[in-house]
């Protein structure tokens, strides 16, 4: 390997007795970096298989089959349970030497302990949200829907089996209201009193006809499989299991109307649980930003008075002088901006998607993966629109449900920010691109967390997700795709109405803001009616912290990407950027700076690189 001319300073044979030494350590280098990386996937693959035994329902929907047949406890002593696997986890990535693994395992390993550390962090607060398991917006009382596959009998007796254990399930839920009962730490009686009407609704109904049975109707006559006797057995048995069932929520029902509901608690805002400290919780739980609410509260309202301001501009370029109330009521009033029927406007907004939006993307993103989604009717009464995503591992393409029970009241003009949030370059787009990506399965899958039990839960990083979804809706106006000043009124209600959410949310959980304070501020500044204001605010009280984080993660990412354009200056490409953005998949907002620095930095040493090889490629000549 040596010459025989080694050096001035270095005998052959001294030479060839350091090379013994030199690789001797890299050997060892090897070995130790070899044990470093198992340790790190042994942490990681007993982490997920761990989360998927205790969360069999998210587990269903991530496309792990395995546990079927469970559904998840809901009394609090599975919290406890679990707080204590979580604190071994994170003694075991102690023994994982951070430093030997490589930028994109570091971080993993970053991702991991946040998800480890934010629930165990978060266990203080065990009998506070988790005692309140439902609301009007969770539960088993609204369309619970399904991920099981049902493509061969194994799958029919794993459902046949979660239907026999919801009853039980259901019991504990009352279980845990008298804890909160008990305790002091009630919802207000706007998250619950919805309830009882919405399981009456459920119910009224007999066994056959209730949404649960839907997949022994038709479903089941596809398996050719299974003999026609053995299939009237399975729908008795579903039958008897439902049965059951609607009698549990009978019992919850009655529950919750003359025990729970008169020992509700009285302030609107969840300040008073924990001198304010739970409030915080819930929010650094959302934004994944150490922010409080003062900072949230003056933040909202700077960019309430901002887009106000953007607002009256646009209205005095159409020449009105009234304010934004007077404007949208007006638009309201004019055929023009409405339409009859709901197939009409699913056919607009899959005309926006196709002959609009996606011929411009290419501008701005690269390598985008198959951009297939449909765009549905909503089935239940509820928010404008909601996007659910598909499974790369069953083949299910994206959703975007559009809520049209009332089509004649919906502005044609509204339509596109809605449409860019939810589909492409919002949610959907940034789902793909997760799924598209080579991520680890606990940074792939980050939905399995109910709102309701917030801050004792794995996050899911709402700022990233509803941060990017809002930042689409502003590159809708970077693209040019709105198409009129009527078209920019429609992207600036929506903006307004996130600006608003973060002086309303922590006005009514830190400063003890009255529901009726909360509905008129939200009317003052949107074109909310006092019912859809209700409707609005009552979301707010009941998921606190919540509805911050889209203002507040949008803000962050067009943050970090003017930081990085101002570093690159005409190195910086966007594609690039947003490439970055989305294939790291969901990250708190405080990595996902570090995320970009890094990019950044590379494309810095890659210039300079260049520039000192052309500098020496000169100095050759």
């Amino acid at each position: 390997m040596f010459s025989d001319t080694v050096g001035d300073n270095c005998t052959r044979g001294e030479a060839e007795e350091l090379e013994q030494i030199q690789l001797a350590t890299v050997r060892m280098a090897t070995s130790a970096t070899s044990d470093v990386f198992t340790e790190w996937a042994d942490v990681q693959r007993n982490f997920w298989d761990w989360r998927m035994r205790v969360s069999p329902e998210f587990s269903t929907y991530t496309g792990v089959y395995r546990y079927n047949d469970r559904i998840t406890p809901k009394n609090i002593s599975h919290y406890t349970v679990m707080k204590k696997e979580v604190d071994t986890f994170l003694q075991h990535l102690k023994i994982v030497d951070r430093t030997a693994l490589g930028r994109s395992e570091k971080m993993d390993f970053d991702i991991l302990q946040d998800l480890l550390q934010t629930f165990s962090d978060a266990y203080r607060w065990v009998e506070y949200a988790p005692v309140n398991p439902i609301n009007f917006l969770d539960g088993p009382q609204l369309n619970p829907g399904s991920d099981i596959p049902f493509d061969n009998r194994g799958d029919f007796e794993n459902y046949l089996s979660r239907l026999e254990q919801y009853p039980f399930q259901i019991s504990e839920i009352i279980e845990n209201f008298r804890t909160a009962v008990r305790l002091g730490h009630t919802l207000h009686n706007v998250s619950i009193d919805r309830v009882p009407a919405q399981i009456d609704e459920a119910l009224r109904t007999n066994p056959e006809h209730f949404v649960y049975y839907r997949p022994f109707i038709y479903t089941l006559n596809e398996i050719s499989s299974i003999s026609p006797n053995d299939k009237a057995n399975m729908r008795q048995r579903a039958k008897n299991s439902i049965t059951r069932f609607m009698r549990a929520l009978e019992n919850l029902r009655d529950y919750i109307t003359y025990e729970y509901l008169p020992q509700t608690r009285s302030e609107y805002g969840v300040g008073a649980w924990g001198n304010g400290e739970f409030y915080k919780a819930c929010l650094r739980w959302h934004l994944s930003v150490d922010m409080g609410p003062e900072e949230v509260h003056d933040i909202g309202r700077r960019e309430v008075e901002r887009i106000k301001s953007e607002m009256d501009q646009t209205m005095r370029r159409l020449n009105f002088t009234g304010t934004i109330r007077e404007f949208f009521t007006q638009t309201k009033e004019n055929p023009k901006f409405t339409r009859k029927s709901s197939d009409e406007i699913l056919q607009l907004y899959r005309n926006m998607s196709e002959q609009i939006i996606q011929p411009k993307l290419p501008t701005i993103f690269k390598n985008m993966p198959d951009m297939d989604f449909s765009i549905l009717k909503m089935p239940n009464d509820g928010t404008s629109g909601s996007y659910v995503s598909g499974s790369d591992s069953d083949a299910r393409s994206g959703t975007f449900f559009v809520n049209l029970h009332r089509p004649q009241e919906i502005l044609t003009f509204n339509l596109m920010p809605l449409l860019l949030h939810e589909t492409i370059p919002g949610h959907h787009l940034q789902a793909i691109y997760s799924q598209a990506t080579n991520l680890e399965n606990y940074r792939k899958h980050t939905n399995g967390a109910i709102r309701a039990n917030v801050p004792v839960a794995f996050p899911t990083y709402t700022a990233y997700i509803e941060g990017w979804a809002l930042y689409a809706e502003m590159l809708g106006e970077e693209l040019g795709l709105y198409k009129d000043d009527y078209e920019l009124m429609g992207r600036y209600e929506w903006e307004i109405l996130r600006a608003c959410r973060l002086v309303i949310d922590t006005g009514l959980h830190m400063y003890n803001w009255t529901r009726e304070h909360a509905v008129q501020y939200l009317m003052d500044h949107t074109a909310h009616g006092r019912t859809k204001a209700e409707h609005e605010i009552d979301r707010y009280i009941t998921w606190p912290g919540q509805a911050c984080a889209y203002k507040i993660g949008e803000l962050r990412i067009k943050d970090i990407r003017s930081k990085a354009k101002n570093r690159l200056g005409d190195k910086f490409d966007i594609r690039d950027f947003h490439s970055v953005i989305l294939n790291n998949g969901p990250v708190p907002l405080r990595l996902l700076e570090r995320v970009v620095d890094d990019w950044v930095e590379d494309i810095e040493a890659a210039h300079r690189l260049s520039s000192l090889t052309t500098q020496k490629g000169k100095e050759c000549y």
